[in-house]
């Protein structure tokens, strides 16, 4: 991907904290701080990540769906194996699968398949042929179908969550380019935000910088605190206060426990293996 990306930046941003002290670090500041976030605080919406979720979770089966009834048609899978796989893959949290990357999705796919047919083939015992011709066809074209979904999705700017990065610096621009190297995964940078004044208005890697640390994008559904030196009364106030408006938040910056995670299993799964290069890289 480029330096575009397919949400648009309001031209109103909600500022949380408008006079926050310069000196950073101190405990009282932060306590301070934190406290007139939390009389202001203003969540960011749920209802656009539960509709988007749902449409791209009902893309992505109806791609499943169509090679599995094709099946069905032309190759005599039976009805049942298909629902079965189906329901599998639903278990498995391929939909809309957000945080998986390929290998990741290919393993899900593999599992389930396996699974439903082994199942298939021990009590219903089925023609060797149908199971030869059908088992191949499923492993191959069910992942074909599922990549050009995502890129139907991702060329219209429909896939995936839009995140906000907390920190323009060394990390939060590795984490940018790794998001964007693997768009399919569903993370879609729409910001950064960071202390620094110079960077107010600007463009970094192509991204823009919206504003410092207290802002919270209403528009982002993941904010992620990549920043590993912050003192870490700033990086409490930052995690109890700005990031703790988003539905879902990481932060990258632990060393031993990489991620605070709020809910999303496969997000956080992903999130640390991002968080795992972020760190080797930046100890390199």
């Amino acid at each position: 991907m480029d330096g575009k990306h397919p949400f648009r930046i309001p031209t109103r941003m909600q500022l949380l904290v408008q006079n926050r002290p310069l000196k950073r670090g101190s405990v009282d500041d932060c306590l301070v701080a934190h406290l007139e976030l939390a009389a202001q605080r203003k969540t960011v919406p749920r209802k656009a990540m539960h509709v988007r979720r749902a449409h791209n979770a009902a893309f992505l089966f109806a791609g499943d769906l169509l090679i599995l009834a094709a099946l069905v048609q032309l190759a005599a899978l039976p009805a049942v194996v298909a629902l079965a796989c189906l329901t599998g893959f639903a278990i498995r949290g391929l939909y809309p699968g957000w945080g998986l990357d390929r290998r990741a999705e290919l393993s899900r796919q593999l599992g389930t398949l396996l699974a439903v047919f082994g199942l298939w083939v021990l009590f219903a015992a089925p023609n060797v042929a149908t199971v030869a011709f059908t088992l191949p066809s499923v492993l191959l074209l069910l992942p074909i179908a599922r990549r050009a979904v995502k890129r139907v999705l991702l060329a219209s700017g429909l896939f995936g969550m839009p995140i906000a990065i907390y920190g323009a610096g060394s990390d939060g621009r590795r984490l940018l380019e790794l998001l964007r190297s693997h768009a399919d995964i569903g993370f879609i940078p729409v910001g950064f935000l960071d202390d620094h004044p110079a960077y107010w208005g600007a463009h970094v890697l192509g991204l823009p910088v919206l504003g410092d640390t207290n802002v919270v994008l209403t528009q982002a559904w993941v904010g992620v605190l990549a920043m590993p030196d912050v003192e870490q009364g700033f990086r409490q106030y930052l995690l109890e206060g700005p990031l703790s408006c988003y539905p879902h938040a990481y932060d990258l910056s632990d060393g031993d426990e990489p991620l605070r995670t709020l809910q999303d299993a496969s997000c956080r799964s992903l999130m640390e293996r991002l968080a795992g290069r972020i760190l080797q890289k930046t100890g390199s």
